[in-house]
């Protein structure tokens, strides 16, 4: 069995990332001598027993690259997609661009947090309350979500769409509430920038739930 990895297809990216020369050209060429050793995947008892496992992690903002990776070893394969392999195949790189983009709110609500602690920043127990609730919705919802995608469950939309409408409904709250804070003098500018951001981020999280919950749904 042969495990190898396939990380570029674009040469100018593999020598950016990794100084890699002529990355494709000599991944190919040995992605096609193992192919030829080995010849078909063979299975005993559900275990592979002869084969080529060609391992390749998606890099943010490579879709494209990757879709050449897949299209490349598909063609190595000799076994093209049908309409619906397709379709599936779309609905993952979808789901893979929303479970990425609530990577990056995460990174986003990290770097609020530092800002936070360097700042000295202070929050009433109202607004950690608010922060807290709002938190913990938008992180059942995107929990829910890949549950659902985890299990192929399709039954999960509703359940998704029903926290989402929570979240929602919180935003538009503790906005209202944090309006109030700010002209009552309860709430400095900093303190009050940052309790919006978090809102945003928080709320966006929820939004990316509902997307791979539609693609669960589709496929």
């Amino acid at each position: 069995i042969y495990l190898p990895d396939f990380k570029y297809f674009n040469n100018e990216i593999a020598v950016k990332y990794s100084k890699a020369y002529n990355y494709k050209e000599i991944c190919m060429n040995a992605l096609e001598e193992m192919t030829r050793q080995v010849s078909k995947c063979k299975f005993k008892n559900n275990l592979l027993k002869k084969g080529v496992i060609v391992r390749h992690l998606m890099l943010p903002n490579m879709e494209n690259d990757t879709k050449e990776i897949l299209n490349y070893l598909l063609k190595l394969s000799k076994s093209p997609l049908n309409d619906e392999e397709r379709n599936k195949v779309d609905l993952l790189f979808n789901t893979v661009n929303d479970i990425e983009r609530v990577s990056d709110h995460a990174e986003n609500i990290s770097e609020l947090s530092r800002l936070a602690i360097e700042k000295d920043l202070q929050f009433s127990d109202t607004a950690l309350e608010e922060m807290n609730n709002i938190y913990s919705k938008a992180k059942e919802n995107f929990n829910v979500a890949l549950k659902g995608l985890e299990d192929d469950d399709k039954n999960i939309i509703s359940k998704v769409y029903e926290i989402e409408d929570e979240v929602d409904a919180l935003d538009k709250l503790y906005r209202k509430k944090h309006i109030e804070r700010l002209n009552n003098g309860k709430c400095t500018i900093d303190s009050g920038v940052l309790f919006l951001d978090l809102l945003t981020n928080l709320e966006r999280i929820s939004d990316h739930s509902c997307n791979i919950a539609n693609n669960v749904e589709t496929n």
